[in-house]
């Protein structure tokens, strides 16, 4: 499945137009939001926007910014709320906590070193925790560069400041590329520098990753230090973005994340060596997902008239949609024409949409990532949305991911129309994705 990203003039930062099988971004309906992230970050390299081709979106593109906290030192009794503190909110411990039974390290840099802290994953997604330091206790920044971490760019695919390489169980490449569909890394600072950990995110793109293998490549990182805070925020969602897009574009401004807060400043930016690469055995299991088969005439506000019957997979992450319609209805072998989000689905409208838990607790599923594409063998154009649980419906950053224990969801509601009801068994079952 070809890799695309939502938005305009967006970069390519992970190169991947340079990889056989990878496509360029394509282009889609969102006001400049990208560029004043890439800007940020000193992505200023502009690569050409693909025609209708079979659309894919990765709108967590918008979150390269990262986050800074202090961080502990190594933890010895080890819980996923422990480890992902620094990411997951909700439960991260109905997630669970998986380590690897292999590690090899190796650096140029006979000081450094590394270890896993654990792992996750559901259906989509792998999530991993790698916690790095120097054996003298050196720090890894300058004084006052601890903040908007982040993997800068590089003229090439090689000389990006890091990469993944993912293989499956029978050591086959995960995906084409071995990215399966795409990776995101962030990183986190101690409040003394001398303590790193690494938060990496691989999109399985639905692929069994599971007792295969990640290699984390890391060459560089970049860091901020703030020489001017312009005023200060609780929680950033998109129209932050543009209320402010004249200060953030003309003015050099940025939003940078401190602590529990996000601050409108300006910044100073270097780049640190961090030359190390960790191969790590992926010991997990997936399992306890929620399988939804709604009738169709129930969900009429989630799906495109063309598009046949839809199913759910809820997991403590968040929600996967599947549908399929005919090539034909896709427009397969039609004329190329302007590339519309959605084939099968109409736009998620995470205002009109909730989870509600037990307690009572209401989370918004927002738009996080899609694919489509055909299907040969059973001659359908499918297309796949998936949803993150998020305490805002507009949010500009993908800094905050919410584990929700599905055991306690009483009712999920996408665009107005109930999908799940706890005690209404007719439509649900397990979903035993590996």
């Amino acid at each position: 499945m070809r890799l695309h990203r939502l938005f305009d003039e967006l970069e390519d930062p992970f190169g991947l137009a340079d990889k056989k099988d990878v496509a360029v971004p394509g282009r889609a309906d969102a006001q400049r939001v990208m560029s004043l992230t890439h800007k940020k970050l000193g992505m200023t390299s502009k690569k050409a926007l693909n025609k209708k081709v079979i659309f894919s979106l990765l709108a967590a593109a918008i979150v390269v910014v990262s986050s800074v906290f202090g961080v502990s030192g190594i933890i010895r009794q080890k819980t996923a709320d422990m480890v992902f503190y620094d990411i997951f909110s909700g439960e991260p411990n109905a997630a669970g906590l998986y380590e690897s039974s292999s590690v090899s390290f190796d650096s140029s840099d006979s000081n450094l070193h590394a270890e896993v802290l654990g792992m996750t994953a559901d259906d989509q997604n792998l999530y991993s925790m790698i916690c790095v330091s120097y054996k003298d206790g050196r720090a890894f920044s300058e004084d006052g560069y601890i903040y908007g971490l982040y993997t800068p760019g590089g003229k090439s695919f090689d000389d990006l400041g890091c990469t993944v390489k993912c293989t499956q169980r029978d050591g086959d490449p995960l995906g084409a590329s071995g990215m399966g569909g795409g990776f995101g890394c962030r990183y986190f600072l101690s409040d003394d520098r001398k303590t790193m950990k690494i938060y990496l995110h691989l999109d399985t793109d639905g692929l069994d990753a599971s007792g295969g293998k990640l290699t984390f490549i890391s060459r560089r990182f970049a860091a901020q230090k703030i020489t001017e805070i312009k005023e200060t925020l609780d929680t950033v969602i998109t129209q932050d973005y543009i209320d402010r897009q004249e200060m953030l574009e003309k003015e050099k401004y940025h939003i940078v994340r401190i602590g529990n807060k996000y601050a409108v400043c300006s910044t100073e930016t270097k780049e640190f060596e961090l030359p190390f690469e960790i191969t790590f055995s992926l010991d997990y299991s997936v399992g306890n997902n929620l399988w939804l088969h709604p009738k169709r005439s129930t969900v009429t506000d989630i799906l495109m008239p063309n598009a046949s019957e839809m199913t759910a997979v809820i997991s403590c992450f968040g929600i996967t949609l599947h549908t399929s319609t005919s090539p034909k209805a896709a427009g397969i072998g039609e004329p190329e024409s302007d590339i519309k989000m959605f084939v099968c689905f109409r736009d998620i409208d995470s205002a009109d949409s909730k989870v509600v838990l037990d307690d009572g607790t209401v989370y918004y599923p927002v738009l996080n990532a899609s694919s489509s594409g055909m299907n040969e063998s059973a001659n359908r154009f499918e297309e796949t949305v998936r949803l993150q649980y998020k305490t805002v419906p507009s949010p500009a950053f993908e800094d905050e991911v919410i584990i929700v224990d599905t055991a306690k969801i009483r009712q999920i509601i996408i665009n107005g129309a109930v999908i799940y009801e706890k005690g209404d068994d007719n439509n649900v079952g397990k979903a035993d994705t590996h």
